[in-house]
């Protein structure tokens, strides 16, 4: 039994799967995404509460 740790012989090598013609990016989110994101989650947030009181 060999118990010796070989990273690259168990890596495995695949592409990436492609679903109708788009392929996933590997960088990360701009600035301005990040910021949007954010925006839009509070807005949700403040738009879910209000709701809440509204409602009970």
């Amino acid at each position: 039994m060999n118990t010796t740790h070989h990273p690259v012989e168990n890596e495995i090598t695949t592409t990436p799967p492609t679903i109708e013609g788009w392929t996933p990016e590997d960088r990360e989110p701009s600035s301005a995404e990040n910021n949007f994101v954010s925006i839009a989650l509070f807005a949700f947030l403040i738009l879910f509460g209000l709701g809440c009181l509204i409602v009970f």
